[in-house]
C-alpha cells in the first residue's frame, strides 16, 4: 500500500510557488515539439498563490501588532522610570529642606525671646549656623534626575543664602558688641537677615514651582515637592526688632526705638539712651533733604542738638535742642507717618 504524502506544515509559508519554466513544463512527446512545428509554445508562469498571499498578509499583521506592543511597553517603562527617579529625588531633598525650615523656626524663637547675654546669643547663632551648613552639604550632595538639574542648583543656592545670612548675623552681633558706636548695627543686622528672606523666594519661585511642573509632566502621581520657609515673620528681622535683640544682649532695657522715654536728653549727655536717640534721628533724617546723618557716638553732641532742633522746627514745637518727652513723642509720630 502506497504511503500518503506528508501533511503540509502551515508555518512553512510558500509566498511564491514555483512557476512553470522550460525545465518543468511537460512536453507533448519525449523529444519535445519538432522544429518548425505548427503547435505554439504553451509555456506559462504563475504569480503568488492565493494561499501565499493570505499567509503573507497574516504575518504582516502579526509583526505590526508585536511592534505596537513593544512601543507601548517602552513608553510605559520609560515613564515609570522617570516617575521613580523624581520620587527618589524629592524624598532626598525633603530631609535637608525640613531641617532647614526647623533652623528658621529656632532662629525666630531666638530673636523673639531676646537672649539675656551676648554669649548666649552668639552660642545659639553658631549652633544654628552649623546645622544650616550641614543642610547645605546634604543638599549639594544630592544627584538629581537630568530634567531637574537646574532646579537642584536653585535649591543649593537657597541653602547658600541661609548660610550666608546666619553667618552675617553672627559676625554682626560680635562687631556690634566690640564696636557699639561705629555703625548702625541694628540696620546692619537687618541687612544680613535680608539674605534669609531672599532664600525663601528662591526656594519657592525657582525650585518648588518649576519642579512641581516637571514632576507633573513626568507623570509622577502624588508627588509633593518639599517646601522650606526660613523666615515666617519678616518683622523679626526688621531694624527695630534687631535693635531690641542688641539691647537685651547688652543688658539694656528692652524698648522699641520709637517709644518715648521719660528721660530728658541734652547737650553733653552720654548714655545708651542717647545712642538710641541718634539712631531714631537718623531714620527721620533719611526722609529729609539737606540734613546729614549723625555718627552714632552715644554722646549728645552739637550735631545731635542741631538735628533735634530741626525735628522740633518741623514738628512745630518749642525749639530748644533738648530731647524731652514732647520732642521724643514728636519723633515717634514722625517715624510712624514715614
Amino acid at each position: 500500500m502506497a504511503s500518503e504524502p506528508p501533511e503540509e506544515n502551515p508555518w512553512l509559508i510558500d509566498f511564491f510557488e514555483e512557476g512553470e519554466t522550460h525545465e518543468n513544463v511537460p512536453r507533448d512527446d519525449a523529444s519535445g515539439s519538432a522544429a518548425g512545428s505548427d503547435t505554439p509554445d504553451t509555456r506559462a508562469t504563475r504569480g503568488p498563490s492565493a494561499e501565499g498571499r493570505r499567509r503573507a498578509a497574516w504575518l504582516a499583521l502579526l509583526v505590526g501588532a508585536i511592534l505596537a506592543v513593544a512601543v507601548v511597553i517602552i513608553v510605559v517603562v520609560g515613564s515609570g522610570s522617570e516617575a521613580g527617579a523624581d520620587t527618589e529625588y524629592l524624598a532626598k531633598v525633603a530631609l535637608p529642606a525640613q531641617d532647614s525650615q526647623s533652623v528658621g523656626v529656632a532662629l525666630s524663637a531666638l530673636l523673639s525671646a531676646a537672649p539675656a547675654s551676648v554669649g548666649g546669643l552668639e552660642s545659639s547663632l553658631n549652633a544654628l549656623l552649623s546645622r544650616q551648613q550641614r543642610d547645605l552639604s546634604e543638599t549639594a550632595a544630592i544627584s538629581p534626575p537630568p530634567r531637574l538639574r537646574t532646579e537642584q542648583q536653585q535649591a543649593v543656592s537657597a541653602m547658600q543664602f541661609r548660610v550666608g545670612g546666619l553667618s552675617g548675623l553672627l559676625s554682626g552681633v560680635r562687631e556690634a558688641v566690640a564696636h557699639p558706636t561705629e555703625a548702625d548695627w541694628a540696620a546692619e543686622l537687618s541687612l544680613q537677615a535680608d539674605g534669609l528672606i531672599a532664600s525663601d523666594v528662591i526656594w519657592s519661585d525657582f525650585f518648588v514651582a518649576p519642579t512641581s511642573a516637571q514632576v507633573v509632566s513626568d507623570g509622577t502621581a502624588g508627588a509633593t515637592v518639599p517646601s522650606s520657609t526660613f523666615v515666617a515673620n519678616a518683622d523679626l528681622t526688621a531694624p527695630g526688632a534687631m535693635l531690641t535683640v542688641l539691647q537685651h544682649a547688652e543688658g539694656h532695657p528692652s524698648a522699641p526705638a520709637t517709644t518715648p522715654s521719660s528721660s530728658v536728653l541734652q547737650l553733653g549727655d552720654h548714655s545708651p539712651a542717647v545712642r538710641l536717640w541718634q539712631v531714631d534721628l537718623n531714620k527721620w533724617i533719611a526722609h529729609q533733604s539737606g540734613l546729614t546723618k549723625l555718627t552714632l557716638t552715644g554722646t549728645f553732641d552739637q550735631p545731635t542738638q542741631a538735628a533735634t532742633e530741626a525735628l522740633q522746627t518741623a514738628a512745630h514745637i518749642t525749639v530748644d535742642g533738648i530731647a524731652g518727652p514732647v520732642t521724643q513723642a514728636a519723633l515717634a509720630t514722625a517715624l510712624a507717618q514715614a
